[in-house]
This record gives structure tokens, C-alpha cells and sequence, in this order.
């Protein structure tokens, strides 16, 4: 997933105000039909698509799509990439190049911790890193030819262990996401 989530992540974290700091949200089930996933996101109202950017690579285009919500203590992402379908990847390739893109373009963040973790049959990866100002878990999975990232970051000093493990353990597949190859 190559995807700058530097400008979408600190920025939305930054903003958000010290009413919603405040605020205590419910929990609502979030459904992506063209993500074909569902997950459980604070309330009120439904994450906004904050990036839907079509890129060229030299195998050919690809989609990145990224939701965003905000909480009390940070933000929760969703997000998956559709590749060309003539594109090949290696999964653990792939799920190196998400981790290390995500942890390049959070500027000043460091790798503090990562485990291999699954969905169903389908390999994943759960890191966390942090910067000055937050701290970011996410897990990537690569569920067909679909590579999903869930980012749940947290302004640092604060603690969410418990809607962060809600929300990543949540997440559900509606119907799969393109045959593998």
C-alpha cells in the first residue's frame, strides 16, 4: 500500500478538537460495499473517504482507498488497495512494503514492536510505532489479491488498548476480494 498517510494521519489527530476529546462516542458497525469489509468505528455517523488515489507503478495502476474517523483519544483507518489485475505480488514482500511505507511516510516515527498474525488462512502483520505525538497500532492483511491496513493511533500519554483491540478485532470480511493468484 504506498500511500502517504503522514498529512492524513497527524493532521487528523492534531485537529481534533478539544470538544471531541470530551466526548465519549458509540460504537457503530461501519460496511464498505466496495471494501467488501465490515468493522466497528466510533460513532456518530459513518468514516469519511479521505483518500481514493489512483496511482501508476511500472506493473501497471492501482487504487488506494483509506477511511478515517476520529475519537476521543486519536483516529481509526480502514483501508485496502486494488491492484491491476495483471499485477503479481509477493505477500510477504508486500506486507514488508506496507509496514515500511507506512513507518517512512509518519515522519520521525520508529518500529517498536511487530508479530505475524492471520485472518482466516490469509497472512497478515500487527506493528506498532510511534512518533513524538502518537502512537500507532495497525494490521495489514492480504486477503486475496486485496491488501487491507487497519490503523487505530492514539495521541501519546493516553490510553485506548481497549477500543483499539475492539476495533482490529472486529474486522470481517463480507465476501472475498478477487480469486489469488
Amino acid at each position: 500500500m504506498n500511500i502517504n498517510l503522514t498529512t492524513i494521519l497527524l493532521a487528523a489527530i492534531m485537529l481534533v478538537s478539544t470538544a471531541t476529546a470530551s466526548m465519549a462516542f458509540d460504537w457503530v458497525t461501519f460496511r464498505s460495499e466496495p471494501g467488501r469489509f465490515s468493522v466497528l468505528m466510533p460513532g456518530p455517523g459513518d468514516p469519511k473517504l479521505d483518500t481514493s488515489t489512483t496511482s501508476q507503478s511500472p506493473a501497471g495502476p492501482y487504487t488506494t482507498y483509506m477511511y478515517t474517523q476520529p475519537s476521543d483519544k486519536g483516529m481509526f483507518l480502514v483501508g485496502w488497495v486494488d491492484y491491476a489485475p495483471t499485477f503479481n505480488f509477493n505477500t510477504q514482500k508486500e506486507l514488508d512494503a506496507n509496514r515500511d511505507n507506512f513507518i517512512k511516510g509518519l515522519k520521525g516515527s520508529r518500529l517498536v514492536s511487530e508479530r505475524p498474525v492471520t485472518y482466516g488462512t490469509s497472512q497478515g502483520r500487527e506493528f506498532i510505532a510511534e512518533t513524538d505525538a502518537v502512537v500507532v497500532k495497525s494490521r495489514v492483511y492480504i486477503i486475496g489479491r486485496r491488501p487491507y491496513m487497519l490503523i487505530a493511533a492514539t495521541r501519546k500519554g493516553l490510553d485506548d488498548s481497549l477500543n483499539v483491540e475492539r476495533f482490529l478485532a472486529s474486522f470481517k470480511i463480507s465476501r472475498p476480494a478477487h480469486a489469488t493468484r
